[in-house]
């Protein structure tokens, strides 16, 4: 049975577990698209990158020019199957709402993802390359993913006693309660020591309603999302 949903997963994360983050980040922000949506195996797949794909994405590897022609011939053959999807996350590197300089590199690597697109082997028209450029969609935490998986507030002060003492507790009570602060601060991960070593399990009990409702860089990139082309009608797919 083919998924009525195939989403390529890309991100700039290098951790061994950011599939799996991303994966779970991405199905929170599904479900507050629609939700009745299915995301089990037989009606929705996540893949992550195969090969060298991985590397070409990791750390700043994607910025390079040398990598773009690689990196945009796969993204352009996922967005040219039917059911295909690209989500693609990138840290701004700046708090919140500062307009990030990393956006505005993706736009060069979008350049030659429609080249690729317009020589696809179906010769698409004009109107089908932009359609299926507008099914790649582009998630951007700021200041970072941290500042997005430290929502998960009460899981984090858990791990904050069970791991450290109960060191920087605190911190996640403030951000509890003024959500959208947490865009705002510099350096996420460096603020606390938590770091990035408890992000799946973070990922895990993600409040998404809640940081949604907060209106920062997570809100953001929902609607981002929701106007990815094609995607509403695949979700509802799902649920036959």
């Amino acid at each position: 049975m083919t998924p009525a949903l195939s989403l390529l997963l890309l991100t700039e994360d290098g951790s061994g577990n950011a599939h799996a983050v991303q994966e779970r980040m991405v199905k929170a922000m599904l479900r507050l698209i629609d939700p009745m949506c299915r995301l089990e195996d037989t009606h929705a797949e996540f893949e992550p990158p195969t090969g060298t794909v991985a590397n070409l994405v990791r750390g700043s590897q994607w910025k390079s020019r040398r990598n773009a022609i690689d990196l945009a011939r796969v993204i352009a053959g996922k967005l040219s199957e039917a059911n295909g999807f690209v989500v693609f996350h990138i840290d701004a590197d700046v708090p919140w709402p500062r307009r990030s300089a990393n956006v505005e590199q993706f736009k060069s690597l979008l350049v030659v993802i429609r080249q690729h697109l317009h020589g696809a082997k179906d010769r698409p028209a004009p109107s089908q390359v932009e359609a299926r450029a507008r099914k790649l969609c582009l998630v951007v935490p700021h200041f970072e993913l941290e500042a997005w998986l430290y929502q998960s507030t009460d899981a984090a002060i858990r791990l904050c006693h069970e791991h450290h003492g109960g060191r920087d507790a605190e911190k996640f009570t403030r951000w509890r309660d003024d959500r959208a602060s947490l865009d705002r601060e510099p350096d996420t991960k460096d603020r606390t020591v938590l770091r990035d070593g408890h992000n799946l399990a973070l990922a895990g009990s993600f409040p998404a309603r809640d940081v949604f409702w907060a209106g920062a860089s997570f809100t953001r990139a929902v609607c981002w999302l929701a106007r990815t082309e094609g995607l509403v009608d695949a979700l509802a797919r799902t649920r036959a």
